[in-house]
């Protein structure tokens, strides 16, 4: 995305938790470097605790998402919820056990 112009107007980003898998934390922290008025970031995730890839992987995607400081240059709230509601994990996993897995 490196031809992607820069937004001025964008001070709040919400990440729905059904919209987590739709990118990566690469391609988060390229929009999030792209939102030079970015005050606000609000990331919902799902219950790490069980799904079949570990807890690796949500480690590495925050890993990589908060390692680039650039990107949250005037970031002054950022809220990280994470979904326990038993129903929609459950569905979410029933998802993910019907998605090809990428190792």
């Amino acid at each position: 995305m490196p031809s992607t112009p820069s937004v001025q107007a964008v001070t709040k980003f919400l990440l729905p938790r059904h919209c987590r898998h739709q990118f990566s934390a690469e391609t988060l922290s390229c929009m999030f470097r792209r939102l030079p008025r970015l005050e606000e970031i609000a990331l919902e995730t799902w219950d790490l605790s069980d799904i079949h890839y570990g807890f690796s992987h949500g480690y590495r995607y925050a890993q990589h998402l908060l390692a680039a400081p650039g990107s949250f240059r005037n970031v002054k709230s950022m809220t990280v919820f994470q979904d326990r509601n038993g129903y929609f994990n459950a569905v979410s996993r029933l998802h993910r056990e019907e998605l090809p897995r990428s190792h």
